[in-house]
């Protein structure tokens, strides 16, 4: 694939050009343009050529007034954006995908609410390398802990596999690699498989390999260390 689809964006500037006013007023968390707009019968659907919907823009920016306008406007809730970064290109990114990934709470409930999909799958490729990642996953990059407590209310599987390098890791190996304590406090309440072990010769090769405890030694994440072991001490496991 060229870096000079039309159908993909590859810069902010790029971005911004081809966006409808609909999304680039959500863009901007601006909920009293969208609401202008909507009154004027803008397309609540309003995307770039990528697919980047108004609710999209508005679930990344945590605008939940925008979304609610959306929404009500009938916005399609499972519209899936693919887009070209770089290096990298994605596919079936949902709003709910940017929530988490922004690391909005509310709106990920406000979403929930309205029956998204809590196990849209959005495929990431790098080169030859592929992989499927869900909403809890992109809540794990974030420092909080809110956005797996509002997937959790909603039963979100707190072992889903992210899949990657062909091989897989839970969202508590996710979240020690990358370093956030918090959410790893709340992945063991809410009784993550510690005992999980990154699977995947080609991922065990390029990222690490054992359990979340392994990957937080590997990476000296010490917080998150003290953390699995003072669990460790609590609730003896069977390794």
């Amino acid at each position: 694939m060229s870096g000079n689809d039309d159908r993909f964006q590859n810069s902010d500037d790029e971005l911004a050009a081809k966006m409808p006013p609909i999304v680039r007023a959500a863009a901007y968390g601006d909920a009293k343009v969208v609401k202008a707009l909507l009154e004027a019968r803008a397309n609540p659907n309003g995307a770039t050529v990528s697919g980047y919907a108004a609710l999209h823009s508005a679930c990344s920016m945590g605008s939940d007034e925008s979304v609610k306008l959306l929404l009500d406007a009938r916005a399609d809730i499972k519209m899936t954006s693919a887009t070209l970064f770089r290096y990298m290109t994605s596919s079936g990114l949902t709003p709910l995908h940017c929530a988490c990934n922004s690391g909005h709470a509310t709106t990920i409930t406000l979403l929930l609410e309205r029956r998204a999909d809590l196990n849209a799958e959005q495929k990431l490729s790098i080169g030859a390398f592929t992989g499927r990642v869900h909403p809890i996953h992109l809540a794990c990059r974030c420092s909080g802990a809110d956005e797996i407590l509002a997937l959790a209310a909603f039963k979100a599987d707190v072992n889903r596999r992210l899949r990657w390098l062909g091989g897989s890791l839970s969202p508590l190996i996710f979240a020690a690699f990358m370093n956030n304590a918090a959410t790893v406090e709340v992945l063991l309440e809410l009784r993550a498989d510690v005992n999980f072990q990154a699977s995947g010769l080609r991922l065990r090769l390029l990222l690490g390999s054992g359990d979340a405890l392994a990957f937080a030694n590997q990476f000296e994440r010490k917080e998150v260390i003290t953390i699995l072991e003072e669990f460790d001490r609590k609730v003896p496991t069977s390794k």
